[in-house]
This record gives structure tokens, sequence and C-alpha cells, in this order.
């Protein structure tokens, strides 16, 4: 592997997405070349913005970062590359930059100790930190019709729920648990992490819900794929279902779930590659909009006058 010191910065934001995002790096490959470039610009803005939280161990440093970078977002202006490279790209692309604030306000929440109470409270957040996103990546795309971008909204959701089915452990010792506090208690999650069999078979069935609902708004997601460029719609249907095996592999693998961090396998990727190009052949709802089945709106229900969210049927 070359040095990262000899690597422009756009070949860093490629090996970064390679090395810290396989999924949507196999996905991206599929794009054409001037897209995959500004996809790697947004996704180091991304993950600047959430390595900033999730980096470091001082919590103070950490808020300093952040609220610069919102700052810098609402200023239009920044020192720092990724913001600065962000906000040219914005620029070009026409993306408002309200979603990136509202990515980093939801990033920012992450700071501090994390209940949900409910699952209402739950895909308010994944809109904040992973819809917005989408969003963004809908305006990338030249995608600007709030029936269209509805979608990108659901996959968003989706994906951030299957992060979070995954993640239980992870953020359980980050003093984060995004499972709805209505549905299982702290104790509960406290006692199957430390081998509690009853407990860990409760925990579970609680993730699998979580991986249920993703499952609706996978669907829902792939209503929306014929809204896309025809140069895009291959590299998003492979990332959705990629993304989607992970929940799948987590319910087969209940027995390995509170031992190992479950992921989709290289031959998996190329399964759903597969499955991918042949739903885009053959299924007639991927291929013109007016086969594209309408949105659901009470998925959205909950989503109604969170900050930015009505901005896209405005």
């Amino acid at each position: 592997m070359k040095n990262r010191l000899f690597l422009n910065p756009l070949e860093a934001n490629s090996l970064n997405m390679r090395l810290r995002a396989k999924t949507f790096f196999f996905a991206s490959k599929f794009l054409p070349p001037d897209v995959r470039t500004d996809l790697s610009v947004l996704y180091s803005f991304c993950r600047y913005v959430d390595d900033s939280v999730d980096r470091g161990s001082d919590r103070k440093l950490a808020l300093i970062l952040i609220d610069q970078v919102i700052h810098d977002l609402e200023r239009k202006t920044s020192s720092i590359k990724e913001v600065a490279e962000f906000l040219a790209l914005a620029i070009s692309r026409n993306i408002p930059a309200a979603f990136a604030i509202e990515l980093a306000l939801g990033v920012k929440s992450d700071l501090f100790s994390v209940r949900k109470q409910s699952q209402d409270e739950l895909l308010r957040y994944c809109y904040r930190v992973a819809s917005t996103v989408g969003i963004m990546i809908c305006y990338l795309l030249g995608l600007r019709e709030s029936k269209a971008i509805a979608f990108g909204i659901d996959l968003g959701i989706a994906m951030q729920l299957t992060n979070i089915a995954r993640d239980v452990l992870e953020d359980y010792a980050n003093d984060r648990i995004y499972l709805p506090t209505d549905l299982i208690s702290e104790k509960i999650i406290a006692q199957a992490f430390s081998g509690g069999l009853r407990e860990q078979g409760e925990t579970f069935e609680i993730i699998k819900q979580v991986i249920k609902l993703a499952d609706v708004y996978y669907e829902s997601a792939e209503n929306g794929i014929c809204y896309l460029p025809k140069f895009a719609r291959l590299a998003v249907l492979v990332s959705s279902r990629a993304y989607r095996k992970i929940g799948q592999n987590i319910i087969k693998e209940k027995k390995n779930y509170f031992k190992k961090r479950i992921s989709t396998s290289d031959i998996q990727k190329q399964i759903c590659l597969a499955e991918a190009i042949f739903s885009l052949c053959t299924n007639p709802k991927y291929q013109r909009v007016n086969n594209c089945l309408s949105h659901q709106a009470e998925l959205h229900r909950v989503l109604r006058g969170s900050p930015g969210f009505d901005r896209v049927y405005s």
C-alpha cells in the first residue's frame, strides 16, 4: 500500500472510504468517476463529523470540534480541509448546507449519554444522522423533487437502524443505548453483555424488531430506485441490498451476536451485485418513473416538525 503522505486529497478520501466503509466503497465502483469523486468528498466530510465525536476520549475537545464545524457550515467557509472541500462541493452541486448542519447537530447529541425512549424518537435520530446524508446524495445526483428525495430519506433510516442493530455492544460501552427503553430496560441490556443467557435472548428479540423495522424502510427505498439517474441505480441498489444483508446475517447468527461484530462477506456482496443486476433488468418498477410505487406517507409521520425535514417538502 502506498504511504498516505504521497496521496493527493481525493486519493486519500477514496482510501479512507475503502478502509472504513467497505460496503459503500464496493457500491461506489459502479458510479461514473466524477460522481465517485464527489461522493468521496461527501463521505470524508461525514466521516470527519462522526470522528470528531467518536474518535477521542476528551468530550470537551470533541464539543469544540463539532461546534467549529457547525459554525463553519453556517459561515460557509472553513480552514478544516474536509469541511472546506464539502462547502465547495455544496456550491457546485447545489446542496443546501442546512442538511449538513442537521447532520452535525445529530452527531453532537451522541457526545452525551444517549437513551431513546421510543421507536418514534429513534426514527427521528436516524433521520438526523443518516437521512440527511441520503438527502445530500440525492442532491449530488441531481435529484430535487420531494417525491424522489423521500425514498433517499428511507434508505438513510434503514441503514442507520442496521448500524444500531449491529453495534449495540459498542454503543453500550460508550454509554449510548439506542434500543427504545419502552421496549427493553437498560438493566437487561447490561446483564446481556455480562453473559446472562435469558437477558441475551430478550435483548436479541428487540434487536430483531429493529431489523424488521429497517426492512420496512429498505422496501420503501427500493420503490424509489426508478427516480435515480440510470448511472446511479445499480450502485444504490447494491449498497442497499448489501447493507440489508447485515441485518439478515445478524438474525441467522444469533449464537455469535454477543461474541463478534456481524458483517457481510465479499462473496455475499458479489451475490447482492448479481441479484441487483437481475432486478434492474427484469423488474419494471426499477426502470421507469411511471412504474414507481407511491411513497407511504405514514413512514414519515414522526419526522414532521423535525429540524430541516420540512424543507424537503417546501
